[in-house]
């Protein structure tokens, strides 16, 4: 009985051997693909941190305080200092430059 056992066991085995190869592969194949689309949203945050700090090291329309203050949020609080001179920085930046334009026509 051992021996007979051991045959069919054997069999089993090199029956579902490639299915067991390719579950692997599959789950091989998906972790790669998760990491390409994390590495993807890495870098595409790596260059909108990047932008916004260039944007605000460039902005002549702010005062110089302003400015340094907003080139240490955006470096010390990374992406979410980014969002925020997105948002908040450029935004009331852009207001101030027309309310200049205006009073220049005026």
């Amino acid at each position: 009985m051992g021996k007979l056992a051991l045959i069919i066991g054997t069999i089993i085995g090199l029956l579902f051997l490639p299915l067991l190869v390719l579950g692997f592969m599959g789950l091989m194949a998906l972790g790669v693909l998760i990491m390409l689309f994390l590495f993807f949203w890495v870098v595409l945050l790596f260059v909108f941190w990047i932008w916004m700090l260039i944007n605000c090291i460039r902005n002549d329309r702010i005062s110089r305080d302003e400015r340094l203050i907003w080139v240490i949020v955006i470096v010390f609080l990374n992406i979410i200092g980014a969002v925020l001179y997105y948002f908040f920085g450029r935004g009331h930046v852009e207001k101030k430059h027309l309310r200049a334009k205006r009073k220049k026509r005026a």
